[in-house]
C-alpha cells in the first residue's frame, strides 16, 4: 500500500473511532433515561460538527470530554446556546449527518455549521 492509501486507511480509523465515542455516548445518556444536560451538550455537538469537517481526532476528544463524571467537570465551560434544547433525538440526527459526509483528509472548516434542527425533538 502506498502513503496514500495508509493515509486514507488511517483517516477511516480515525473516523470509525470519533463516530464509534459519539454513538457511545449517546447510549450512556439514553440508558440513564435522561436527555443531555447542559454540560453535555456543548461538547457533544462540537464532536459531530468536527465529525462532520473531518477533524477526527478533535471530535474523539470531545465526545470523550462530553463523558466526563459529573464531579471531575470543568465548571468554566459555557453552554453554547445554538444546542440549547437540543435532545438526543436531535443529536442523533446530526450524528447520521455527520455519518453521510464524505472522509476527508483534512479538515474542512468553511462548512456551515450542522443541522441542529430542534422541530425534531419529541
Amino acid at each position: 500500500m502506498d502513503y496514500r492509501g495508509a493515509d486514507v486507511e488511517q483517516k477511516k480509523r480515525e473516523q470509525a473511532q470519533a463516530v464509534a465515542e459519539v454513538e457511545s455516548a449517546l447510549a450512556a445518556i439514553e440508558a440513564r433515561g435522561s436527555q443531555l444536560d447542559e454540560w453535555e451538550r456543548t461538547p457533544l455537538g462540537r464532536a459531530i460538527d468536527l465529525l462532520r469537517r473531518g477533524a477526527y481526532e478533535e471530535s474523539l476528544r470531545f465526545a470523550k470530554y462530553a463523558m466526563t463524571p459529573a464531579a471531575e467537570r470543568s465548571q468554566n465551560i459555557s453552554p453554547d446556546p445554538m444546542f440549547d434544547g437540543c435532545g438526543l433525538h436531535t443529536f442523533k440526527a446530526a450524528l447520521e449527518d455527520a455519518r453521510r459526509q464524505p472522509l476527508r483528509s483534512s479538515p474542512d472548516m468553511s462548512l456551515p455549521l450542522p443541522p441542529f434542527p430542534r422541530q425534531l425533538e419529541k
